[in-house]
């Protein structure tokens, strides 16, 4: 087990460093996605996955028998064309990386690229299906499953998460079956290309109303709270929020979401912000609202949460007062300044002065 936890952590932070030095070598703006598994440029036809392909073996082979004798240029050369390729080739040349050259970092590498590939082609139905096959079949090697699943959280796709969410709970190896909730944590984090993601919060929805996996619905309320689509936070809080009939699995899992998860959509304040303004100030609702809006670095949610303050009477004073003094964010601290100017009314004179403390607290405690 212990070896099986080293081995995972080192496909996580490879397929992640993998994907921000790729990504770090593309266009920042987010790549347009080509349906089908059409290449720029001519490449063989897609291999039957799962077993080595000669064809697949014969174009990759000259550079994978030394492929960690490349030095970076060559190695990064290889893989970006391998990038070109359509996406079932680049599955198997990932397998034939290990079947054929037996060359784990070779095959690692594809596990890379293939992941950040699915962001910019949108594979097929028979590619899905196979890969479907592939993680189900125990006649593939666990490592082989497993670098499967990897890609499927990595890449981070509609088509990719759905597929991870439909194989998760059929998986009857316990250490597949972490590897991939494990996974779907982590499917809602940022691509790096300035969107939000909010196609993937439908899958992630279904399984959130559907499984009775408490560890699984732990991953997916995470996920749903860094998508951070609308119906997703409403899901959340509904389950929290909930009087009757309440799921107390699904409850727990969507407060350690929404006050533990990194959560940058700005979709996601208005439903925080419903709470605060429907719930009365100290209720157990309001103060998971305000928590998690103190949390979110972003404007939309400074505001949202300095305009509470505004409208509210002085219980809330302390709470400000903390709020201010943990701001994590530019965006918090001009929110907090803003509410200085004399202009700008407060209900309670309370809340503002305790805003003016914890800003001098702020500034003492990091020597400004």
């Amino acid at each position: 087990m212990t070896q099986r936890k080293i081995f995972l952590g080192v496909v996580v932070v490879l397929l992640g460093f993998g994907i921000a030095v790729w990504v770090a070598s593309e266009s920042p703006v987010a790549p347009e996605r080509t349906a089908g598994l059409e290449s720029k440029t001519p490449v063989a036809g897609p291999a039957v996955l799962g077993s080595p392909s000669a064809a697949t073996a014969s174009s990759v082979g000259s550079l994978a028998s030394k492929f960690s004798a490349l030095d970076p240029v060559e190695r990064n050369a290889f893989l970006t064309e391998m990038g070109s390729r359509d996406l079932a080739s680049i599955f198997q040349a990932m397998l034939d990386a290990g079947r054929v050259d037996h060359d784990r970092r070779q095959q690692l590498s594809i596990q890379t690229v293939l992941a950040y590939a699915m962001r910019r082609k949108i594979p097929d139905a028979g590619l899905i299906e196979k890969m479907r096959q592939f993680v189900n079949d125990t006649s593939n090697s666990n490592f082989e499953r497993e670098l499967l699943l990897g890609i499927l959280s990595g890449a981070r796709t509609k088509e990719s998460v759905e597929l991870l969410l439909q194989v998760t709970p059929a998986l009857s190896d316990k250490g597949l079956k972490q590897v991939a909730i494990a996974g779907v944590r982590t499917v809602g984090g940022a691509w790096g290309d300035g969107i939000f993601h909010e196609e993937l919060s439908p899958a992630l929805e279904q399984t959130w109303r559907e499984s009775r996996d408490s560890v699984l619905l732990t991953s997916v309320a995470v996920a749903l709270a860094e998508v951070g689509a609308v119906k997703g936070i409403d899901l959340l809080l509904g389950s929290f929020m909930a009087d009757k009939e309440r799921d107390e699995v699904r409850a727990r899992a969507a407060h350690g979401a929404l006050i533990f998860a990194t959560m940058l959509n700005p979709s996601a304040v208005p439903p925080l912000s419903a709470i605060l303004t429907s719930q009365p100030p100290g209720s157990v609702g309001s103060k998971l609202a305000s928590d998690t809006l103190a949390r979110m670095p972003i404007p939309a949610a400074a505001n949202a949460l300095l305009n509470w303050l505004q409208t509210t009477d002085a219980s809330t004073a302390a709470l400000a007062y903390d709020y201010v003094v943990r701001s994590t964010s530019p965006a918090q601290l001009d929110a907090w300044n803003s509410a200085l100017d004399p202009a700008v009314p407060f209900r309670s004179e309370k809340n503002r002065e305790a805003i003016r403390a914890g800003l001098a607290e702020y500034r003492k405690n990091r020597g400004g």
